[in-house]
């Protein structure tokens, strides 16, 4: 298997929860306390809560006003719908407000898409580079 072929399946097993087939499992070296497929548990579940980290870093205060189950709900299915093609993880909320136009907590929330809207402005100003 090949490099990017390898990288492709991985991406698919943490991210898509795709079964890994036999050939990706054998190239994963096993440990005395972790199988190759436990290995790839942890990756899931990190791979989820970095990503939840990021958005909760960028959308602070929607993170505030919502609370932790609120706020980390719509993050988990975010980040299903929303898969991160982004090799820097602060770039990781880009469709966010998008995503929350449609989300069944605005009923709940009104103010939601307008507050994240406000924030990832706030992030891309703040992100922005300085004219000299």
């Amino acid at each position: 298997m090949k490099q990017k072929e390898f990288n492709q399946e991985l991406y698919a097993v943490i991210a898509n929860k795709t079964q890994p087939s036999e050939q990706f499992l054998s190239l994963i070296k096993s440990s005395s306390k972790l199988s190759a497929q436990k290995a790839l548990e942890v990756y899931r579940e990190d791979y989820k809560a970095r990503l939840s980290e990021a958005l909760a870093n960028t959308y602070a205060a929607t993170h505030f006003l919502l609370g932790d189950e609120d706020f980390f709900k719509i993050c988990s299915d975010y980040i299903d719908a929303t898969p991160s093609h982004f090799s820097n993880l602060d770039d990781f909320g880009d469709q966010f407000s998008d995503f929350c136009q449609t989300h069944m907590a605005l009923e709940s929330y009104p103010f939601l898409v307008e507050m994240s809207q406000f924030e990832w402005s706030f992030r891309n100003l703040f992100h922005q580079r300085s004219i000299s």
